[in-house]
């Protein structure tokens, strides 16, 4: 098989899509070779239909655009993967129902599946055919890449200390603006409402976060890094534990956490972008740990 399985530790099933979350069927072909239809939620489980003969030259097909940020060298990927294999006379299995995989944008990272993924925008579809060279056999491989920045109409919050704003780049990437107040109380705003599930308390995610102080300055930010954080609720502290329980999938979050709910080095401002459920087999060391 041309592409391994990754680690049952990098694996999460999304339920719904991040940010465009409505059924998709379509039927592509590349030229001379296999007609594919891809059919199920963008960033969901999917199911492929295949007409056509199998032919010596790889197929790569675009079967949804996205309109997000292309994907460089270097830079963040969140993708979900989807394998199965075809034979000549149409039998249709299941390699790997869908691997959720955060990763560096390299060769190195991503192996085959960087030619696939180095400058596409986020938020599309991609279907690869690699045949065997008998022309009996070939695996198609569909590749979602979700979004790794939550864009969209910015909701300010409301009654935090210092009037405390967000302003963003022009690659959406957040800023924290506030005059350096005392953080009294616990308080979380979303600013970017997502559409996904709900997260539970015992549960883990993949995310993008930025955390302040309570002038603004950063502390530690995972936007612009090689890989996004994955985050475990049990590991995460009080304070930020609380703002994060029942948001949903795909929004962008600001808490205001006093030293106390904290790390107990100040009070800070965390804002954090949802982007999808993650494995809690899986585990890294970040700010915002306990």
């Amino acid at each position: 098989m041309k592409f391994q399985l990754w680690p049952s530790a990098l694996a999460v099933v999304l339920s719904l899509m991040i940010g465009l979350a409505l059924g998709i069927v379509g039927t592509h072909r590349s030229g001379d070779g296999l007609a594919v239809t891809v059919n199920g939620n963008f960033g969901g489980p999917v199911a492929i239909a295949v007409t056509g003969s199998i032919t010596a030259e790889h197929q790569r097909i675009t079967a949804i655009a996205g309109t997000g940020s292309a994907i460089a060298p270097q830079s963040q990927v969140l993708l979900r993967v989807s394998n199965f294999a075809y034979t000549a006379d149409g039998f249709i299995s299941t390699i790997n129902a869908g691997t959720l995989r955060a990763a560096t944008a390299s060769k190195e990272d991503l192996g085959d599946l960087f030619s696939l993924v180095k400058d596409v925008k986020e938020g599309s579809r991609i279907v690869a055919v690699y045949p065997d060279k008998s022309k009996v056999s070939a695996e198609i491989v569909v590749l979602d890449l979700l979004p790794t920045v939550i864009r969209g109409k910015v909701n300010q919050p409301q009654n935090f200390p210092s009037g405390m704003r967000i302003a963003e780049d022009a690659k959406g990437v957040p800023q924290v603006l506030a005059s350096g107040s005392p953080i009294t109380d616990a308080q979380v705003a979303v600013v970017v409402p997502g559409t996904g599930e709900q997260v539970k308390s015992n549960e883990a995610i993949y995310a993008n976060y930025l955390i302040t102080d309570a002038h603004g300055q950063a502390k530690e930010s995972t936007f612009g890094q090689p890989s996004v954080a994955y985050i475990d609720f049990d590991k995460v502290y009080s304070g930020l534990r609380a703002a994060l329980v029942d948001q949903r999938i795909g929004s962008r979050i600001v808490a205001a956490i006093p030293s106390a709910q904290g790390r107990g080095d100040g009070d800070v401002f965390v804002v954090m972008d949802i982007l999808a459920r993650a494995d809690k087999a899986t585990s890294i060391t970040s700010a915002v740990t306990s």
